[in-house]
C-alpha cells in the first residue's frame, strides 16, 4: 500500500518518522489499535496491518475486510493496492511448509549479486570436493590479495 503525502519527505532526516506518525494517526482514527510489542503493527478486529517505511500489508481471514480497509483509507489518502502479498519488498513467498513455516526467496537481490560477480545464473557449478588427506599451507610466493570490494 502506498500513501501520497502533501509534502515531499524523501531525503529528509526525519522522513521515515514523519511519515510513520502521519500513517499511524490515520489508522488510529479508523479504529485500529497499535501493538504494544511492535509499533509498526496495527489491528482492528480480524484485520492486521504491518508497516515497513512507506509500504504496508493488510492481512485478514476475509478478503472483503481487506477491501474495506483499503477503501476506507482510499477515501482520505491516495493509496495504491499492489495486490497479493506473494511478493513484498522484493521478497517472494515461495512456499508454505507443512510445519507452518514460510520459505522466502529474493530473486532480484540474487540476480544483482550474480551480475556484479559476472556469474551466469544458468551455469551449473561442478562439484569440487576438497581433498581430506592434504593439509593446506599458505603459499609464500604468491602476491597478497589487493582488490577493492564494494558493499
Amino acid at each position: 500500500m502506498l500513501f501520497t503525502l502533501k509534502k515531499n519527505l524523501y531525503g529528509q532526516k526525519q522522513a521515515g518518522r514523519t511519515f510513520y506518525l502521519y500513517m499511524a494517526e490515520g489508522l488510529l482514527k479508523f479504529g485500529y489499535k497499535q501493538s504494544s510489542i511492535d509499533t509498526c503493527v496495527f489491528y482492528r478486529k480480524t484485520t492486521i496491518f504491518f508497516n515497513y517505511v512507506d509500504d504496508g500489508i493488510f492481512i485478514d481471514t476475509s478478503v472483503d475486510n481487506i477491501n474495506l480497509a483499503i477503501q476506507e483509507l482510499s477515501n482520505v489518502s491516495d493509496i495504491e493496492d499492489k495486490g497479493d502479498v506473494s511478493e513484498y519488498l522484493m521478497v517472494r513467498i515461495l512456499d508454505y511448509l507443512d510445519d507452518g513455516r514460510i520459505k522466502l526467496y529474493q530473486p532480484h537481490l540474487i540476480e544483482q549479486i550474480l551480475k556484479e560477480l559476472h556469474i551466469d545464473s544458468n551455469v551449473k557449478p561442478r562439484p569440487t570436493p576438497a581433498a581430506s588427506t592434504k593439509i593446506l599451507q599458505r603459499f609464500q610466493h604468491k602476491p597478497s590479495h589487493q582488490r577493492d570490494w564494494h558493499y
